[in-house]
């Protein structure tokens, strides 16, 4: 249900081929070292609070789409960031598959760091065919005190050899500074 939460932990490899995947919860987790894969399904993880794709864990389809969507109608309460992609992740669309990540970050009068989206791992399409997957990150900071960007890259990589990258981020309100929509500190090509 919507206020459940859902890990989806394993040390064998998910592996839908022509299935689809979607799991609704108010808080998502994709554990440790965790492989999704699907080759034409799609992967939809849909929280109502927040999602969590931990470190060195793997999420990838051909040609399914890829959809992480967190707390995307704002009402969820609490210090907390909407979408977060740990270090070592990868997130991949091998072939026509679209991925679109978009999250809120949480409302706590006194804390920071709520992020809509935040990544610090790899995220790319690796396709070079005209019909290559597109990349959409879409992010709204929580409000706090500071730093509650909207989109927040941080030693990440973003790339795509040929399907378009689009970025959206918007500020947070904020007691102090840096709320801003976009802070990048990595690579995007």
């Amino acid at each position: 249900g919507s206020n459940d939460s859902l890990s989806l932990i394993g040390s064998n490899p998910f592996v839908l081929e022509s299935a689809d995947l979607q799991v609704e919860a108010q808080s998502i987790r994709v554990g440790v070292g965790t492989v999704v894969s699907s080759d034409t399904g799609s992967i939809e993880l849909v929280a109502s609070r927040n999602l969590e794709i931990l470190d060195s864990a793997e999420v990838s389809t051909i040609d399914g789409d890829i959809i992480f969507s967190a707390n995307t109608n704002g009402q969820a309460a609490g210090s907390f960031s909407g979408v977060s992609i740990s270090v070592d992740t990868l997130i991949e669309t091998r072939g026509a598959g679209n991925l679109l990540i978009k999250g809120k970050g949480g409302d706590d009068p006194d804390s920071a760091s709520q992020f809509g989206v935040s990544v610090l791992g790899t995220v790319r399409s690796t396709s070079s065919a005209a019909d290559a997957g597109t990349i959409s990150i879409d992010g709204t900071g929580g409000s706090g005190t500071r730093f509650n960007y909207g989109v927040h890259l941080f030693g990440s990589s973003l790339t795509s050899e040929m399907g378009d990258i689009s970025i959206l981020g918007q500020g947070g309100f904020g007691s102090d500074l840096q709320n801003t929509g976009v802070y990048m500190l990595g690579s995007v090509s």
